[in-house]
């Protein structure tokens, strides 16, 4: 297959394993006290920072090489609690949101997604979300989505 192929065949795995380490974790909170998060970033991007996955490294790399302005995990506080999408652009006041780990049964993951999504909308945050089968062809699934979040209001 193409390297591009391979690539995202990796960052599948990549998701698969965050998940099934999540699954072992007991100690799960309510999303609105404390948001479950990977431990330290470790993946190297090309801009020089690190991130917590091969999936965020894919996004992040993608915008760098675009010449997106982008800040990564910028907090952003709605109704008292401090949250940290993934990514932030500037430029447009979007942000972006990987949900990586959607396609398996992890009751916390899901319980943020419905909390963040809320919020953001609520809130008339612009955000676009991401997922895995958007990585594949992120160049033009992300220029769509991110026409649709400048125009929306």
């Amino acid at each position: 297959m193409g390297i591009i192929t391979d690539f995202v065949d990796d960052l599948l795995k990549e998701n698969k394993k965050r998940y099934l380490r999540s699954k072992r974790k007991s100690n799960y909170k309510k999303y609105h006290k404390t948001s479950y998060r990977e431990p330290s970033p470790r993946f190297p991007t090309l801009k020089g920072e690190k991130v917590r996955s091969l999936s965020e490294k894919y996004i992040a790399d993608y915008l760098f090489t675009n010449r997106l302005d982008y800040q990564y995990e910028k907090a952003l506080t709605l109704e008292g609690y401090t949250i940290k999408p993934d990514f932030y652009l500037p430029t447009y006041n979007i942000y972006i949101e990987f949900w990586g780990m959607l396609d398996g049964n992890n009751p916390q993951y899901w319980k943020s997604f419905e909390w963040k999504t809320d919020k953001y909308q609520k809130h008339k945050v612009k955000f676009i979300p991401l997922r895995n089968e958007d990585l594949p062809d992120l160049a033009n699934v992300f220029h769509i989505k991110l026409q649709q979040a400048i125009r929306s209001k």
